[in-house]
C-alpha cells in the first residue's frame, strides 16, 4: 500500500487500498497499524483534513468495532508477532501514551579519596 507523508504532531504517513477499504496509519515514532472496513469517502476527508491528527481521534479512534485494527510494526520499526497484534480499544493508549526514556545509566564510581 503506498503512503503519503502527512504535516501532523502524532501521524506520520498514511494510505489506503480502496480494493479491500483497508486503511494505514503510521503514527510517531513509527508504529504502523491497518485499519479495515474503512470506507473510501471517509478516507478522502481523512486525507482532505486540515489536523489529520484530530480528525483521526474524532472521527476513528472512537470507532474500534466500526473500524478494527491491527497493529503491525511496533514504535521501533520491527513487525508485531501475530499474536501480539492487538484490536478493539486497546490501542488508543498504544498510540498516544509518549514513550518513556530510556533509564539513566549508572553514575561513575566516584574513586576513593575523590
Amino acid at each position: 500500500m503506498q503512503m503519503q507523508a502527512v504535516q501532523s504532531s502524532q501521524i506520520n504517513a498514511i494510505g489506503y487500498n480502496a480494493a479491500t477499504l483497508k486503511m494505514r496509519i503510521e503514527f510517531k515514532p513509527g508504529s504502523l497499524y491497518e485499519y479495515s472496513n474503512v470506507p473510501p469517502d471517509l478516507f478522502e476527508k481523512f486525507a482532505k483534513a486540515e489536523s489529520t491528527g484530530s480528525f483521526f481521534y474524532k472521527n476513528i479512534k472512537p470507532f474500534p468495532d466500526k473500524y478494527p485494527y491491527t497493529k503491525l510494526v511496533d514504535a521501533h520499526g520491527k513487525p508485531v508477532d501475530s499474536g501480539q497484534q492487538t484490536s478493539g480499544g486497546a490501542q488508543a493508549e498504544a498510540v498516544v501514551k509518549p514513550q518513556e526514556p530510556d533509564p539513566l545509566p549508572d553514575p561513575v564510581p566516584t574513586p576513593p579519596g575523590g
